[in-house]
């Protein structure tokens, strides 16, 4: 604040090489993901806000950035904590440009900059037209924010009026951004928990019809859902697992000292690693659905997800992934429904299916209704055969409201038979069928308030807000607003369709009140039968008969249809590759961490792997739109997963290098900071083989294999894979191992092609650091009086044939020296550092004469270094 002095902080905080301009930062204790919330499995691992806020950012879309950090006030240590932004108006301008006063932000709809009338003209324009909406939200953004929040499960925090954060700049068609916020609840309640159907902010979702009644939305959300739940995606097991596991190894070493600090016997290490273990079991089990899975069957249910799978690709027995070789014999398959496919570059999904659709349950129905007294009836009363003549009837809908707001809706008033008796309530709705012949599509929509659970002919086809085994006295677990409740909320039972029987049928709910003294109730059921008269399929569209022969530059785009679902889409192309990036070098199975990094504790070598891709054009390549992306081999998810607009370079020069690595600050250690990394991956490189694939705009730019078998001596032994042609145009070639050598130095060359000198590397072992020093010390040629008498390796790293400070200042200058990156003798660039700015003398005799390759060399004097000034 001004007060205290600059009223802005510039600085890298998050060495992410990203923004580095703050006004505001927040420190988070974990609040209820500390363990002293309730004490229940699976709290306290202070990971899911930064989880939630990393995801967002791994999904492209812009969120508070985070570093686990420990806290000292007044010299006393406060604990560990979650250093993060806060996403207000500040925030967008330092990431996105312009002033503070240029941004709207809002916190609960409330403005905490700016104004909430563009909030309101958002609000507004829900039930007018997606167009109208599109100009007051960004819905991609939105999309993707809805996904985050429907797999955290967030059922507690995640409320129209409370934990949630949005911006956006204020001009025309500027749309808001939202933010996950205050996630310390999430992928806490269970893998069953369904919030699909929560409103969210500003009840967006919901309110008068919700961003949910536009099919272009919907359309939306489900290829997102594609993307994240599936093949890969950030919402996969493997990527939940790994996600979590790198978060945790991040936390891992500061618990020792946050459960010291605030443990009191009850909180230790071990009762963190539990809580972290039991967020991967509940959630990627080994056995059963994982939330992915659970996800996407509650998004089919409501309507959210089609119930037809997307086609699979293949080429003989090898599944395709975005590219196909021209001439080659395409097969198409899926389980269940009909493939259409374009080869025009055309959606074969022109327009949305026409359904000819019947009410057999409407609000004018007859239904009976019972308040149950005890648990007598069982489950009798669902069927369709039980006798409820003596139960009260009346016209649809049921309920109560005593504030007179809900009346409308009610056509069946029961207050005096439930208030203050029971928060439970049966009904039965007889319907007739005559010819099911006639149904393609089921639907069940209700308006409620505040649960309910719904059977047909007997068997449960769709619940809310009810106790997993409901009995004659259950209670909603939720309290819905009327804003909600007034609102009908849909059911896709088309696939329970074959329940149905022709002649009587039976639609029955147990309605549920949050308690029995609530001050109202509302159930309102509709059931609606479709016959397809027109399923939308576009003119160009063909329907896939039999394999199809692959034609040059061409884009191949198909759908299954399954009565009016169709499916998220496939597409693969033959398109020319664009030039200008190629992998160029791959550290796919890395030698053993040293004594030195096990102690720093990277003991798994695999956090050193690195991918190096080269401009080879000319020309500057922007590296918008680039990926390295997973595929689906034989069933098995292979490679890694990066997304370049994420990153920390966005643009590749000519002869330029650019690294995607395992993990950064691993391989920070091992090859020091100066190198240009654009950030760690998703996923990971099989020490044996692996497909690696990188696209451009979703078109495959290169994809290869590579194998373990092609050079021992990239095998774990030290050295990388390097491509030998880099300019060869046949990209197959990749493949071959003819096409790779293994790099002449160890630990590969990252940033540079394979022969070019690391300045101060005179050993030649791929790195600069004390082991070099004490080398070119030994020779004895430093400012030793004889002119031009020196090579690279005698110390001449400014080749000016001559070893004295000023090859010293250049060797610094260039960043590329490693603190005990490798087993080295116990002489450090500290003691360097001493005897350069002290004029001392350093004797490393003894050292020396404990290294073996040193102890064939005469020592020819003690080391003396005259003052060097850096600057």
């Amino acid at each position: 604040k001004n007060i205290y002095g600059p009223a802005t902080l510039n600085h890298d905080v998050f060495q992410d090489g990203g923004v580095s301009e703050f006004d505001q930062l927040l420190l988070r204790p974990g609040s209820h993901d500390a363990p002293f919330w309730n004490g229940t499995a699976g709290d306290g691992n202070y990971l899911r806000n930064r989880w939630v806020s990393d995801r967002q950012l791994e999904m492209g879309k812009p969120a508070p950035r985070g570093e686990f950090v420990h806290l000292y006030l007044n010299g006393i240590y406060w604990g560990q904590y979650h250093l993060m932004e806060r996403p207000n108006a500040a925030f967008m301008a330092s990431h996105f440009g312009g002033q503070p006063e240029d941004y709207d932000a809002l916190n609960r709809g409330n403005p905490i900059n700016g104004d909430d009338v563009a909030w309101n003209q958002l609000l507004d324009a829900i039930d007018v037209s997606y167009e109208e909406v599109q100009k007051y939200l960004d819905v991609e953004n939105y999309a993707d924010y809805l996904l985050l929040q429907f797999y955290g499960g967030n059922n507690i925090d995640w409320r129209s009026d409370s934990n949630w954060m949005a911006a956006r700049r204020r001009e025309p068609g500027a749309g808001f951004q939202f933010f996950a916020w205050d996630s310390d609840l999430v992928m806490r309640i269970g893998a069953d928990v369904d919030i699909v159907n929560f409103g969210g902010p500003g009840f967006l979702w919901t309110r008068d019809g919700g961003i949910q009644q536009y099919p272009e939305f919907l359309k939306l959300l489900a290829e997102r859902a594609q993307l994240h739940f599936f093949d890969g995606g950030i919402f996969t097991d493997e990527r939940v697992i790994q996600s979590i596991d790198e978060l945790a190894a991040d936390m891992r070493p500061g618990i020792v000292a946050e459960t010291a600090r605030w443990g009191a016997g009850r909180y230790t290490p071990d009762t963190w690693e539990a809580a972290v273990q039991w967020m991967t079991d509940t959630y990627t089990p080994v056995e059963g659905p994982s939330r992915a899975d659970t996800v996407i069957e509650q998004m089919r249910h409501a309507g959210f997800f089609p119930l037809s799978h997307r086609p699979d690709f293949a080429v003989g027995e090898n599944p395709i992934q975005d590219f196909v070789a021209a001439n080659s014999l395409l097969t198409m398959s899926v389980s269940e429904g009909a493939i259409y496919y374009t080869l025009d570059g055309g959606d074969p999904w022109a327009n949305q299916p026409i359904i000819e659709r019947t009410e057999f349950v409407s609000d004018s129905s007859t239904m009976n209704v019972h308040i149950p007294s005890d648990d007598s009836l069982q489950k009798e009363w669902i069927q369709i055969g039980f006798n409820d003549q003596a139960w009260i009837s009346g016209t649809s809908g049921i309920g109560f409201d005593t504030n007179d707001e809900l009346d409308p809706l009610i056509g069946l008033d029961i207050q005096e038979q439930m208030k203050d008796v029971n928060a439970s309530a049966y009904l039965r709705v007889p319907f007739q069928i005559d010819n099911l012949d006639q149904i393609d599509t089921l639907e069940l929509s209700l308006q409620y308030d505040d649960g309910f659970v719904a059977y047909l002919n007997g068997t449960e086809v769709a619940r809310r807000n009810a106790p997993s085994d409901p009995t004659w006295n259950s209670r909603s677990s939720r309290i819905r607003a009327n804003i909600e409740a007034i609102e009908f909320e849909s059911f896709n039972l088309s696939r329970e369709k074959g329940l149905l029987v022709e002649g009587e049928n039976l639609l029955a709910i147990h309605a549920l009140n949050s308690d029995p003294t609530n001050v109202d109730l509302l159930t309102v059921p509709r059931l609606v039968l479709g016959r397809v008269t027109n399923p939308g399929i576009a003119e160009s569209a063909i329907l896939y008969e039999g394999a199809i022969t692959v034609g040059d530059d061409v884009t191949i785009r198909a759908r299954t249809l399954l009565a009016d679902q169709w499916s998220t889409e496939r597409t693969a192309t033959s398109q020319d590759q664009p030039v200008g990036l190629r992998v160029s070098e791959v550290m796919y199975h890395p030698s053993d961490s040293t004594a030195e990094e096990i102690a720093a504790g990277i003991t798994d070598s695999d956090e050193f792997e690195f991918i190096e891709i080269v401009n080879i054009s000319g020309e500057p390549v922007d590296l918008s739109g680039v990926q390295f992306v997973q595929s689906n081999v034989a069933g098995q998810t292979e490679g890694v997963a990066f997304d370049f607009d994420t990153g920390q370079i966005k643009s590749v020069q000519p002869g330029e290098r650019v690294l995607v690595v395992e993990n950064a600050s691993a391989f920070r250690r091992r090859y020091g900071d100066n190198l240009p990394v654009a950030g760690a991956w998703s996923g990971g490189l099989s020490n044996n083989t692996e497909q690696i694939t990188v696209t451009h705009n979703g078109q495959i730019l290169q994809q290869f294999r590579y194998d373990d078998d092609w050079y021992p001596e990239t095998d774990g032994a030290g050295s990388s894979l390097q491509i030998i042609e880099i300019e060869n145009t046949e990209l197959s070639r990749w493949n071959d191992s003819v096409s790779w050598r293994p790099s002449s130095q160890p630990g590969g060359t990252p940033g540079r092609g394979d022969f070019e000198l690391i300045p101060g590397d005179s050993n030649r072992d791929g790195v600069f650091n004390s082991s070099d020093l004490i080398h070119v010390f030994q020779i004895g040629e430093y400012e030793d009086g004889i002119l031009n008498n020196s090579t690279f390796e005698d110390g001449d790293w400014n080749g000016d044939s001559d070893f004295d400070s000023s090859d010293i200042v250049h060797a610094f200058q260039a960043g590329t020296y490693v603190v005990a990156a490798l087993s080295l003798p116990l002489v450090t660039i500290e003691d360097i550092a001493r005897a350069i700015s002290h004029d001392a003398t350093v004797d490393l005799s003894d050292e020396i004469q404990r290294k073996d390759e040193l102890k064939k060399r005469e020592l020819r004097r003690p080391l003396r270094l005259p003052l060097v000034t850096f600057e």
